[in-house]
């Protein structure tokens, strides 16, 4: 026989099995639901990016394409003496009409640095034609001498590209190489030719991303940086033919073909951000650019990107290559930054409600596993109980009829009196066994919910005088005084019940009393009856030894009695007072024990009345 211990081991067992699996299953769903989450969050953070890429390389190319759209020859404080009349022209760069240009310059290969906004000591005299102030001059000159304290000469020499120079006069040659830097279009010449590869926007093939997520990012990256190059060249080819054509228009100088200019790239010289070119001159070669204010560019680029992203940044990068770095501008050697702290704010969402319903779905049929198993097993206790309990009950009345049976059968019994005893006992018996025998079958009636009550509607002192001679005769057979008291209206009072059913919850109160109060001091078993808020109240009151305080609390719980108890109390298997709750509640009543009886033990049996309105059909009272 299983135990109840081991159905809950084993339920427990299995309910630990279910857990760790909804646990693991909980957890790798929520890092599935993460991950996607973090997916689409950086994935769009890579959207916000690329658009202040664009943005930022957008607003770098008319700046850029200025500088590098100046002629070799603005870069004199005055044009030369063959201008227009004789006269000195200034330079349009001595006014410095960019905010975010520090100093424009020129530097030999020995060495020397020259601006247009610092004349030389030996034109210093004209510096008020040229329209510059002494406190910018003075400005001008300590930023001058801060580029000729470092070695920054001979780097730009030995760094600049030589292969850059182009003719003056070939305008579309030499802005289409203004950002030379390496495209999408030629990553992809470097990769094999059987690679396939996947079509971007217009048509326009983007670099075969690998199985690793970075390395797709990176392609894409790359792409990206392609597309924005080939705009900016673009731009900046239009700006360039724009600005050399309003130079030709304002100066009276015609430029030396054979002047060859170089193409002016952005490179980083000690911290210094300079958008520099090759020229050469005759048989001298100098270098022409610009000191940006990279403090000042790189403010105004960020304001408008940190509405979106507030903690992006432009950090400086030595190697111009795209590869290296991500999220690298084209216009310039910087790659914009941002921090990744926490992509994903954990929080409630579709995945987490529904993994809170299957928890709370796993613990309510938990909850209800656990108590239909406890329900089974208490039932199972009951009907182990039960089978027990009617197995000793059974055993002394079948012991009885066998012993005395096989006496009278044998004629050993000659006296008269003493054989009139023996079948007063034989009758006593079987009226045991078969009240005993109709307790458990209306019960199981009354479970399998197939009993019928047949209703009528009788007076209350009928109803009690139908009871009353079987109860009296009940309480005599256990020595017992029967008493009956009634109310003066209790022949005017109606009851809609069934008689059967009050007769038998009133027989097993009155037989409980007969077991248990039959050696009490006072052998007395009352029965009272009285009108109540519109309800006939029964009580079965005796003065036997009453009921312990740990009994009651079971009282009424079917089969509640084993074999052990049975046997050091009276005989019974615990079914009357159940079966009695049952019959009345389903009568519309009830059965309740009085806490307040003051010896013995006093049951309160409460009935319905029939409606004020209804006409009582004397003509069905039982008796009549």
């Amino acid at each position: 026989m299983v135990r109840p211990w081991q159905i809950w081991l084993t339920f427990a067992a299995c309910l630990i099995v279910v857990l760790l699996a909804m646990g693991w299953l909980s957890i790798k769903v929520l890092q599935l639901n993460r991950t996607a989450a973090e997916a689409r969050a950086e994935a769009e953070l890579e959207q916000e990016i690329g658009l202040a890429l664009w943005r930022m390389d957008t607003a770098l190319t008319p700046i850029l394409a200025f500088e590098a759209a100046r002629p070799y020859f603005l870069y004199e404080p005055l044009l030369p003496s063959n201008t227009k009349g004789g006269e000195s022209v200034p330079s349009p760069l001595t006014q410095q009409p960019s905010e975010f240009v520090r100093l424009n310059f020129q530097v030999d290969a020995d060495g020397h640095w020259t601006s247009p906004q610092c004349p030389p000591e030996i034109i210093e005299p004209t510096t008020a034609h040229v329209g510059l102030q002494r406190d910018k001059l003075v400005a001008n000159t300590k930023l001058l001498e801060e580029l000729e304290a470092t070695d920054s000469a001979r780097f730009l020499f030995e760094n600049l590209p030589k292969e850059l120079l182009s003719q003056v006069t070939e305008i579309s040659d030499t802005t289409s190489q203004a950002f030379p830097v390496e495209t999408a279009d030629r990553q992809q010449e470097s990769e094999s030719d059987t690679t396939p590869m996947p079509q971007g926007q217009a048509g326009q093939e983007i670099p075969q991303a690998s199985n690793n997520q970075i390395d797709s990012q990176i392609a894409q990256d790359l792409y990206e940086y392609g597309r924005r190059n080939e705009a900016l060249q673009n731009l900046s080819r239009v700006a360039v033919e724009q600005q050399r054509a309003l130079t030709s228009n304002n100066l009276w100088y015609a430029p030396d073909p054979t002047v060859l200019e170089g193409v002016s790239v952005p490179i980083w010289v000690d911290n210094k951000l300079l958008f520099v070119r090759r020229v050469n001159i005759g048989d001298s070669e100098v270098i022409q650019g610009c000191w940006f204010d990279w403090s000042a560019l790189r403010e105004w680029l960020l304001e408008p990107a940190r509405e979106r992203l507030p903690d992006v940044d432009l950090v400086a990068v030595a190697d111009r290559e795209p590869q290296s770095h991500r999220r690298m501008l084209a216009s310039l050697p910087v790659a914009l930054t941002v921090p990744l702290p926490h992509l994903v704010q954990t929080g409630s969402g579709p995945m987490a409600w529904a993994l809170g319903a299957a928890w709370a779905c796993l613990l309510i049929a938990t909850i209800a596993v656990g108590a239909l198993l406890q329900g089974v097993i208490r039932l199972s206790e009951r009907r182990a109980q039960f089978v027990s309990a009617v197995t000793h009950e059974l055993r002394t009345p079948l012991t009885t009829f066998r012993m005395y049976s096989e006496m009278l059968l044998q004629n050993m019994i000659e006296d008269p009196e003493q054989k009139r005893s023996y079948l007063q006992t034989l009758n006593e018996e079987a009226d045991r066994l078969t009240h005993l025998v109709e307790n458990v079958l209306s019960y199981a009636r009354l479970e399998r919910g197939s009993a019928s009550m047949h209703l009528e509607t009788l007076t209350a002192s009928r109803l009690i005088e139908h009871s009353r001679a079987r109860l009296e005769e009940r309480a005599h057979e256990a020595n017992m005084d029967f008493e009956c008291s009634l109310p003066t209206q209790a022949d005017s009072i109606a009851i809609h019940t069934n008689v059967s059913a009050v007769e038998q919850i009133l027989f097993n109160l009155v037989e409980n009393a007969c077991k248990y109060a039959c050696h009490g001091s006072d052998p007395v078993i009352q029965m009272e009856a009285k009108i109540a808020a519109q309800q006939l109240e029964i009580s079965i009151q005796d003065f036997g030894p009453g009921i312990p305080a740990d009994e009651k609390r079971r009282l009424f719980r079917p089969f509640h009695k084993s074999s052990e108890e049975a046997a050091r109390s009276a005989p019974g298997v615990g079914l009357g007072l159940a079966l009695s709750r049952r019959l009345a509640r389903d009568l519309g009543g009830n059965l309740r024990l009085d806490h307040h009886a003051t010896s013995g033990a006093r049951f309160c049996l409460s009935l319905p009345l029939a409606p004020s309105n209804e006409k009582t059909n004397f003509s069905g009272i039982i008796g009549e």
